[in-house]
């Protein structure tokens, strides 16, 4: 009986008003849609900054109408797969990014196939795949202009980490 009332009286005190179980509050999360709507910066996470601080840059640059890793960029990759094995409370997100040119379709699919890469990659260096997350943003504009430099600074892969 003792044992009971002490499971009853700690059902009870985790319950509101209402009959429903308090839970704690969830980390907020950000779906895709909401991302479109509210351009948020990498630089706004913390996390982000401190990934900085280890590396220079959170980008990766492709070819025009190319989404295959250079090898420059494979050799960068393997840098932030050795820190990610190290941090392995840190989550990614590949946002894929294309300049202007092209249908906004074909930008939308090449964005995901550059976005994909850089995950696939980082899997086969020997990331968890629920650790990574690609996103294609298509011809989102970067750095703005109508010239080769503005458009190769908007043909890349921005790694988000969460």
């Amino acid at each position: 009986m003792r044992v009971y009332l002490i499971f009853l009286f700690l059902l009870l005190a985790g319950c509101q008003e209402d009959g429903n179980l308090q839970h704690a509050p969830k980390e907020a999360e950000v779906s895709v849609s909401e991302m479109l709507l509210v351009e948020k910066s990498p630089e706004e996470s913390s996390v982000h900054k401190e990934f900085l601080k280890n590396f220079t840059s959170d980008r990766i640059s492709f070819g025009f109408d190319r989404q295959d890793l250079s090898s420059h960029a494979q050799e960068y990759l393997s840098k932030v797969a050795d820190y990610l094995a190290i941090n392995l409370d840190l989550r990614v997100e590949v946002q894929g990014n294309c300049d202007k040119r092209g249908s906004v379709d074909y930008n939308n699919a090449l964005g995901e196939r550059r976005a994909n890469a850089v995950v696939e990659f980082l899997k086969k260096k020997g990331v968890a795949p629920h650790r990574l997350s690609a996103v294609s943003f298509g011809s989102r504009v970067i750095v703005p202009g109508d010239d080769e430099d503005a458009y190769e600074q908007n043909r890349v892969s921005i790694l988000v980490i969460k």
